[in-house]
């Protein structure tokens, strides 16, 4: 007798042995393993870069961008990062480099508890609902940040 696999109950005495065919069942549609292109390699990558890059739509990436951002300045990791719509690419490039540098940072100590995961969080927020006292968005876009978090 071989060892049980996957759902064997010695308790039912239901026993299924291991077995692999060596010729294809008609009644299995086998496939090759998956290949991994590029954008599952940068999904596996654990970076604030690729969680950034990795959605498809244009507008989640500008919301990621805006997470980070308000997460890098909220908890004080820089003192602020500018708008980069209208910069140069170059430009633009070496602003997001220093911001993707700094949150590995930032999150080297979170990882190693010298910045605790909820404190970061209310950082971030507070600096949002302060941001927002000063440059108040559109009805449209206004977000009640006061029923996150209690100060």
């Amino acid at each position: 007798m071989t060892d049980p696999i996957a759902g064997s109950n010695p308790a039912l005495g239901t026993m299924k042995q291991a077995c692999a065919p060596d010729t294809p069942n008609p009644q299995f549609e086998y496939q090759q393993p998956p290949t991994l292109d590029l954008f599952h390699i940068q999904v596996m990558s654990r970076t604030a870069k690729a969680w950034i890059e990795t959605p498809s739509k244009i507008s989640s990436v500008r919301q990621r961008r805006d997470v980070i951002r308000n997460w890098v300045v909220g908890n004080d990791l820089l003192s602020d990062v500018p708008d980069t719509h209208s910069m140069p690419e170059e430009e633009k490039a070496r602003v997001w480099k220093t911001v993707f540098e700094t949150v590995e940072l930032g999150i080297s100590k979170l990882r190693s508890g010298k910045l605790d995961i909820y404190k970061s969080i209310n950082a971030m927020v507070l600096y949002m609902k302060r941001r927002e006292a000063l440059e108040p968005p559109s009805p449209a876009t206004r977000t009640n940040w006061s029923s996150c978090i209690d100060t």
